[in-house]
């Protein structure tokens, strides 16, 4: 939710996902999120729109497939999602992993 910087360097992409039905989830999110924007960084998390027109599930993925880095806020039922794809777990959680597990995939990070 940036501008570029006055150098004309397009900042850093950043997708700020978590549960959105966890209280201590949704708190620590948009707070980093709106810490981020206030270091010059292009964050995004669902607190910045209300009702996107392209709808919530094609939203989230534009979200991933645009972001040069995506944070994903963890809590229990969040790494039980990630753990057991297609288990229990929120609708928007499962969407996500799925997302993420693809898009790590098709471009693995290297460590160096």
């Amino acid at each position: 939710m940036s501008t570029p910087s006055s150098d004309g360097t397009r900042p850093v992409r950043v997708f700020v996902s978590y549960d959105t039905q966890s209280e201590a989830c949704s708190s620590f999110a948009h707070w980093l999120a709106y810490e981020l924007c206030e270091d010059g960084i292009d964050a995004w998390a669902a607190i910045f729109v209300h009702n996107p027109e392209e709808g919530w599930v094609a939203w989230r993925e534009r979200q991933v497939r645009e972001a040069d880095v995506v944070l994903l806020v963890c809590n229990e039922r969040t790494c039980q999602c990630f753990d057991q794809p297609g288990g229990a777990g929120g609708v928007q959680i499962q969407q996500e992993a799925t997302l993420l597990r693809d898009r790590f995939a098709a471009n693995p990070c290297r460590l160096s």
